[in-house]
């Protein structure tokens, strides 16, 4: 009889401890914060079946899960991004240049940038040319995807008429475009290119010439300065210090190869 009273004692204390902890963690969310961002450059963001995918996504997912912190996603057109989190209406947004203008209302957190956007040509395998500075591109045949700038070299012999520039809609055009012979080689970003390549069987027929038109530069995750984020400050340093050990420890290599290789 005794042994029973103790068992049905000991249960309802293991019972009632799971209660108390349950309410514990109900009363004591963990933190969000809205991170929006454009969704729309594969490998990097985009959106499937209602799913936040991509190099960037999973590496700001991790570093929020490091920091202990529930990142909510919203998929905005950049200049919206930019200014919801100038005015506060975004807790953060990604993944963004680190620009004087753009320091006056956001927290870089460079422990570690999402990616690194590089700038690079291609060309038609088999009609590959050696490329080192914008005169070698004069009297060429160049794509790109209209509103890009490139730099102020390639910019210039554009406007002069040395290089023939072929302004595009999408990436994709510029992809048929060179294996048809239309143009002899197109500019664009370096992983976004190589992902369309890859995911659209292309990667045989295009190559990339070696030396890039414009190197790489670093985007970031950016904390806006004036959302209203509890503990902003600590939050803040908990999410650079996990990103900055995503890198040292090989994560973000390993979502980087999940996507590229």
């Amino acid at each position: 009889m005794h042994d029973t009273w103790l068992k049905q004692t000991v249960s309802l204390g293991i019972l009632v401890m799971l209660i108390m902890t349950a309410a514990a963690n109900a009363a004591d969310p963990l933190p969000e914060l809205t991170l929006h961002s454009e969704f729309s450059f594969p490998p990097y963001n985009w959106v499937e079946n209602e799913e936040y995918k991509g190099i960037d996504a999973d590496i700001v997912r991790e570093a929020c899960r490091r920091a202990g912190i529930m990142p909510v996603f919203k998929n905005r057109p950049w200049k919206r991004v930019l200014k919801e989190v100038e005015t506060g209406e975004a807790d953060g947004g990604f993944s963004s240049f680190l620009t004087p203008e753009r320091e006056a209302f956001a927290h870089f957190l460079t422990g570690s940038p999402l990616h690194y956007s590089t700038y690079s040509l291609f060309a038609k395998q088999g009609r590959e040319f050696a490329y080192q500075k914008a005169e070698d591109l004069f009297g060429k045949r160049i794509g790109i995807v209209r509103g890009f700038v490139i730099n102020k070299d390639f910019d210039d012999a554009f406007k002069s008429g040395k290089i023939i520039v072929e302004e595009v809609t999408e990436l994709k055009q510029n992809i048929l475009k060179l294996l048809a012979g239309r143009i002899d080689a197109f500019v664009h970003q370096q992983d976004i290119t190589v992902y369309a390549l890859k995911t659209k069987k292309f990667e045989g027929n295009v190559v990339m010439l070696p030396v890039p038109i414009e190197p790489a530069r670093p985007s970031y995750l950016m904390i806006s300065k004036a959302a209203k984020i509890p503990e902003k400050e600590r939050l803040t340093e908990s999410l650079n210090t996990a990103l900055k050990n995503m890198q040292q420890d090989g994560t973000v290599e390993k979502i980087y190869d999940k996507y590229l290789k």
